[in-house]
């Protein structure tokens, strides 16, 4: 997460490591902020500007008109449609801004997700002085995008559990039972791959919606996924140990007494809401 700074006249913005490292940014470099459209701009190196500007245009001249857009029986959306509500949900609540949600889509996904609004299949919700962001009614969610669970599954729900672990299919069972096990363990897991990391979610789906278990994808690809219990427990600790320094994870681990890749699963979960940096690789401070 970026933040703003300001010196004497002058506002600074931080940009996070993996960003300076897409786009290959080096101490010296010129960028420039090229104007998409009102309140949106593109941060881009000069070097870049030309062939930016290129993509742009050619990507604006290959745009559907919006009567091109997909057409569905009333009341039940198009596969497109259905693509761009489940992609509008891999982003938590909180992250569905209009600047993130634009990033994510395609432009023809951005036709489509006006239509959806248009037709109350997405709302766009803001209270007084927060920032806007997208929501999918829970009459959409319920019908379209929520899964069947087991019987099992709902009758402990009932007894009210406070974390579901039970999958929701054979494949994600297979796929996510050892890591459901450690997580019950450990309060924590990593998981090398995309595939291991949608198979997890989906057996965890309702406590991950609940907020009972949280978890980020980090730079090195890798997805740390902890209970909301762990979290709870281990972040006083290690936000006060890089209180007033950039602190290494193994200097973290030994003072809190808790596995590395532990400490980088609060790390990195926090690090989303823009409370800790990573200053270079396993080096945090608070931000």
């Amino acid at each position: 997460m970026s933040k703003i700074y300001r010196s004497k006249d002058k506002l600074i913005v931080y940009i996070p490591r993996d960003v300076q490292e897409g786009l290959d940014l080096r101490e010296g470099d010129e960028v420039d902020f090229f104007k998409y459209r009102d309140r949106y701009y593109i941060l881009a190196k000069k070097s870049d500007i030309t062939e930016l500007l290129t993509e742009l245009g050619g990507a604006r001249k290959q745009q559907a008109p919006a009567e091109a857009l997909p057409q569905r029986q009333a009341g039940i959306p198009a596969p497109e449609e259905l693509a761009v509500l489940k992609k509008l949900d891999t982003l938590r609540y909180n992250d569905r801004t209009e600047d993130k949600v634009n990033g994510l889509l395609s432009a023809q996904e951005k036709l489509i997700l006006q239509k959806l609004m248009k037709e109350g299949f997405v709302e766009l919700f803001s209270k007084a002085g927060a920032t806007a962001r997208y929501s999918i009614p829970k009459r959409i969610y319920d019908r379209f995008l929520m899964r069947k669970k087991p019987e099992a599954q709902q009758a402990q729900q009932k007894k009210g559990a406070a974390v579901q672990f039970k999958p929701t299919s054979e494949l994600a069972a297979e796929g996510a039972e050892q890591y459901i096990k450690k997580l019950e363990t450990d309060g924590f897991i990593v998981v090398p791959t995309e595939a291991e990391a949608q198979n997890v979610s989906l057996a965890m789906e309702d406590s991950i919606r609940r907020g009972l278990v949280l978890g980020t994808r980090a730079f090195n690809r890798r997805f740390y996924i902890a209970t909301r219990g762990f979290l709870n427990k281990n972040s006083p600790g290690i936000l006060k140990a890089i209180e007033k320094k950039s602190v290494g994870v193994s200097d973290i681990a030994r003072t809190v007494g808790i596995d590395e890749d532990g400490v980088r699963a609060v790390l990195y979960i926090l690090s989303e809401n823009g409370d800790v940096t990573e200053v270079r690789k396993d080096v945090f401070r608070q931000a």
